[in-house]
């Protein structure tokens, strides 16, 4: 039909206060979705740093004192806690015997 449009031509064709009014709502638009990609970037480094930096402070500390590897008796303390519980222990050989037998058994 030989009839071209371009985006100045639209302009013309709507009130100046609508295209404006269109103009103001693009623009909101964008910077909402950059101010959103900006919270979702930030967002873990927030966490990390009021988390994991601040229990990282007192650890150093804390550690020796609520593992009890200082002081006297302490030799006696850590082999308490490296021995293995009992139900484990019976577990474990109970798992081991049910392997030899899978294992001898005739395919």
């Amino acid at each position: 039909m030989g009839i071209s449009a371009k985006v100045d031509d639209l302009a013309r064709l709507l009130p100046s206060k609508l295209v404006i009014f269109i103009r103001a709502r693009i623009v909101d638009t964008r910077s909402f979705s950059v101010a959103h990609m900006r919270f979702v970037d930030m967002e873990p480094l927030a966490i990390d740093h009021e988390m994991v930096r601040r229990m990282e402070c007192g650890l150093h500390e804390a550690l020796p004192d609520g593992l009890q590897v200082m002081g006297e008796d302490v030799h006696e303390r850590c082999i308490a806690m490296l021995q293995e519980s009992g139900v484990i222990a019976s577990k474990r050989q109970e798992q081991s015997k049910n392997l030899e037998r899978l294992f001898a058994a005739p395919t």
